[in-house]
């Protein structure tokens, strides 16, 4: 063993096995097995095997250390070869020593970066470019990533070097690998670390993603604002939480939000005498907001409510008594006219405790706190009342939320409803569970505006700090066309984004309904770019990555955010980061079409109509029967496929899939032309059928009797041909 050490920083090299290990102070051993793997020169190969002496060595630098590793004595065309791993304040850097220009060094080795690298650490692409939004379901890692990023520490394992870097995730190792192929004439791979990488790269206090909650992934529920607005009441809150309960339910809906409308009605924040924070309007609620809350949770669902804990319509009885803790009354103030002062003791110790220990006392467990951006921006404005005017406003209202938060504790989602701007957005992200991102959005342009464009600029931080919600998704025929209402289903779903039903649900016309449940539930994804993008096009792609044990695959949604028919040329490898090397072939499935585009090698030609979109399952093409798309979802397998295995001796393909009990679950299949379909069974008896769909395209259906997992077998014969 040969071992070095510099600050954070320490590599030992082991002679028995020719590979090293690298490790850091704050996170442990993070690289091991690291090795040479190849050495190349044209056509000829060889392996440190084909090396009969080793020797190493350990020296100190200026700035940190090295250790030197010489393999001797080796084939005719490369005798000796060599490895510098070089260590500074910042990482490592190991050099190729001794290989003529020519000759190509792959380097090896297991990378240990995160406690959970299957689902908190992810693989990303450092100051990249490229058009397309990239997010990943699962471990999954493209050939332009060249960092891991450990969203529990917030922090970057970034690889660069004068070669290709690949990174995949190998399951039975349960941790990502690496592969780098150094070329040139400086061979140099660098490993660096970098610590609080979102806290310092965007200035927001970080704290992982909270899921100890009821939304281990995003919420999916109906909320009364945009469906009804002040047509909201007891009665039509009930009636679309029996109506989502009974159509929705087992889709994965299963949140009621009653928004701001229980104590206001109108836009000037003025109220009838009585209703307040702590007494909604009892003509709409006339036997309250618990009866409300109660009712909800008999059908099984989470009754979730709106609130804006800094100001208030009316003089509410808590202010009455105490006229001091008011900061400032603002006349026609949407949310309300009456502001508490955020740094009066009195506030923080008695008023806020009070408003949140009421809304526990209703039964609500889920919260939505609005008019955040009004209250900074009325503290900046009237900063000169505070009782204490040495804090900010920014520090003011952290701690009002910190109250809050420990009020209805850990468990129980909470979300900022901020849309406006990056400082009311990210405020407070270490105590929220969700952020609001964008403003309002009814119709097509506000969906552009409000949900893309800032999708675009925040999903960022989605699944990492918290959620990002896009605000409601909105289909009905008032605001969309079939082509948007689709366009805005298929985004939302693909995205893994919060999904709030803007709709009354008894109305909504059954086709539509029927996008709704292809986008639901909201699955768990996550970005591969940490950086903030800008659409710069007329149409947007969405590039999702799909890694699972037993496959993966891409998904791609293509929308057209303009009222004319466009054409879009994508290519696989500069667009979508997909290998084509070794002439590899991927194999096309439409979602929303039903069909097969063929078979793709190098770029795709989609034509989209006015405000349209194209959802597409991009498969590499396998030498037996695979699956190439499934109907449950637009994610085409990511949520519905637990199990997938192919059988070679007995030519079958078994799997196991989430279904929804009387609804049929399409299985497309791509089946090379020495096999033949003969038939298809399930574990249960379920019904199944199967479709000639295409040339080698075939289509199993199974139609299942009650909702939960289904186990399949389809069964083939190899033709000898």
């Amino acid at each position: 063993m040969t071992y070095v050490n510099y600050k954070r920083f320490s590599v030992e090299y082991d002679q028995s096995c020719n590979a090293f290990v690298c490790t850091d102070a704050a996170s442990g051993r993070f690289l091991s097995g690291g090795h040479i793997a190849k050495i190349m020169s044209g056509d000829r190969v060889a392996c440190i095997s084909d090396y009969s002496k080793v020797v190493t060595s350990a020296d100190s630098l200026p700035d940190g250390r090295k250790l030197t590793v010489r393999y001797e004595d080796g084939p005719d065309w490369q005798p000796v070869l060599g490895m510098e791993l070089r260590i500074d304040k910042d990482g490592i850097t190991l050099t190729a020593l001794y290989a003529v220009h020519d000759t190509d060094v792959l380097i090896e080795g297991d990378l240990h970066w995160g406690e959970d690298p299957e689902s908190s650490t992810y693989a990303v692409r450092l100051d990249g470019g490229g058009h397309a939004l990239r997010a990943a379901h699962g471990p999954a890692a493209s050939k332009s990533d060249n960092a891991l990023y450990d969203r529990r520490r917030d922090s970057v394992l970034h690889l660069t070097g004068s070669g290709s870097i690949r990174l995949a995730f190998d399951w039975e190792k349960g941790c990502y690998t690496f592969s780098s192929l150094l070329y040139g004439s400086t061979k140099r791979l660098r490993l660096v670390v970098r610590d609080s990488y979102y806290a310092t790269r965007f200035s927001v206090p970080h704290r992982p993603i909270n899921k100890s909650h009821q939304f281990p992934t995003p919420p999916v529920g109906w909320m009364t604002w945009y469906s009804v607005q002040f047509g909201a009441s007891e009665k039509t809150v009930l009636e679309n939480a029996r109506w989502l309960a009974a159509h929705l339910k087992d889709y994965g809906a299963t949140c009621i939000w009653v928004d701001w409308e229980w104590y206001h009605s109108n836009f000037v924040g003025q109220e009838s005498p009585g209703i307040d924070i702590f007494n909604p309007n009892r003509e709409r609620y006339p036997n309250g907001l618990k009866h409300v809350s109660d009712e909800i949770r008999k059908l099984g669902l989470i009754p979730a409510l709106w609130i804006a804990a800094t100001d208030d319509t009316n003089k509410n009885r808590m202010m009455q008594e105490h006229e001091d803790w008011i900061l400032v009354e603002l006349p026609r103030w949407w949310c309300g006219r009456w502001f508490v002062d955020p740094t009066h003791p009195g506030v923080l110790g008695e008023y806020i405790p009070a408003v949140f220990r009421q809304l526990l006392d209703w039964g609500f467990e889920v919260f939505k706190w609005d008019d955040l951006p009004g209250a900074l921006n009325t503290y900046d404005r009237h900063h000169d009342r505070f009782y204490n005017r040495d804090i900010s406003s920014e520090q003011a209202l952290r701690e009002v939320v910190r109250i809050a938060r420990g009020i209805i504790g850990e468990n129980r989602y909470m979300m900022s409803c901020s849309g406006e701007t990056t400082r009311a957005i990210t405020f407070a992200a270490d105590y929220f569970d969700g952020a609001r991102i964008g403003g309002d959005i009814f119709n097509w342009g506000e969906f552009v505006s409000e949900c893309i464009d800032k999708v675009l600029k925040y999903y960022v931080y989605h699944n990492v700090l918290w959620y990002a919600d896009a605000d409601n998704l909105v289909v009905r025929s008032e605001h969309n066309n079939m082509e948007q209402a689709r366009t805005r289903a298929s985004f939302y779903g693909l995205l893994g984004l919060p999904i709030t039903l803007g709709d009354n649900l008894p109305d909504l016309e059954e086709d539509r309904v029927e996008l709704l449940k292809r986008a639901l539930p909201a699955i768990d994804v996550h970005p591969m770019e940490i950086r903030q993008m800008v659409r710069d096009t007329p149409y947007v792609v969405i590039n999702l990555s799909v890694a699972k044990a037993f496959d993966s695959w891409n998904v791609i949604d293509v929308l057209n955010t303009t009222d004319a028919t466009i054409d879009v040329r994508l290519r696989l490898s500069e667009d979508l980061d997909i290998d084509t090397s070794c002439a590899k072939a991927y194999i096309m499935y439409d979602y929303w079409e039903q069909t097969c585009l063929g078979v793709c090698r190098d770029s795709l030609d989609l034509t989209l109509p006015a405000y349209g979109s194209k959802v597409i399952r991009i498969s590499e093409v396998r030498e037996h029967p695979q699956v190439i798309s499934t109907s449950r979802h637009v994610s085409q397998g990511a949520y519905d496929i637990d199990s997938l295995e192919w059988d070679d001796a007995e030519c079958r393909l078994s799997g196991t899939s989430k279904v929804i009990g009387g609804e049929a679950y399409r299985i497309v299949l791509h089946v090379p032309a020495k096999y033949e379909l003969v038939g298809a069974v399930t574990h249960s008896g379920a019904s199944t059928a199967i479709i000639d769909q295409d040339s080698g395209v075939w289509v199993v259906e199974v139609v299942p009797d009650r909702t939960g997992t289904e186990d399949w077998d389809i069964n083939f014969e190899k033709q000898d041909r």
